[in-house]
């Protein structure tokens, strides 16, 4: 993606919206200034009731059994849930629920991107994760959850992802 849109740079109210929800949203999380915007508040509020957030906007390298450079991104939002296991990570993206609602997001459990995320975590020390979209929108929050995933899953699903990075993805220097 910013291979893309460094490439074919665009702009909509749509996009614009986005980036202003997550750029407050992780302004507020990262110590600095309060959400002003009602999805931002209201992001904020759902994460700190549930979620015991470590990592915003942090980027994370995904290398292979071998060490190898196989993809990186930075996921929106890392922790763990605030009800359940601290061996869990959680990898969370900000959405617009008109993004949900029209199709233009895979299903969770599908999303690639949030599947390289989650298993650059696991290896940091977790034994297990799940991934959400956090959808906003009209100043309430929806949350789509995938189930969760342990370390017999990863392999097959690090497969799949090294297909793709390897066969039509950027390097480590883009």
């Amino acid at each position: 993606a910013p291979v893309l849109s460094a490439r074919f740079p665009t702009t909509s109210k749509n996009i614009e919206r986005g980036q202003l929800v997550d750029l407050q949203v992780s302004t507020e999380l990262q110590g600095g200034a309060a959400a002003t915007d009602p999805d931002s508040v209201e992001c904020v509020r759902w994460l700190r009731a549930n979620v015991n957030v470590t990592h915003v906007q942090q980027r994370v390298e995904l290398l292979d059994d071998a060490g190898n450079f196989v993809s990186a991104g930075t996921p929106d939002i890392v922790g763990t849930d605030s009800w359940g296991s601290p061996e869990t990570v959680l990898i969370l993206d900000l959405k617009k629920k008109e993004q949900w609602l029209a199709n233009r997001l895979p299903p969770v459990d599908d999303s690639l991107q949030l599947h390289c995320y989650s298993i650059a975590h696991v290896r940091r020390g977790f034994t297990k994760y799940r991934q959400a979209y956090i959808l906003f929108g009209d100043g309430a929050v929806e949350v789509e959850w995938s189930r969760e995933y342990t370390h017999i899953e990863w392999d097959p699903i690090l497969e799949r992802i090294k297909k793709v990075c390897l066969d039509y993805g950027p390097t480590a220097e883009s």
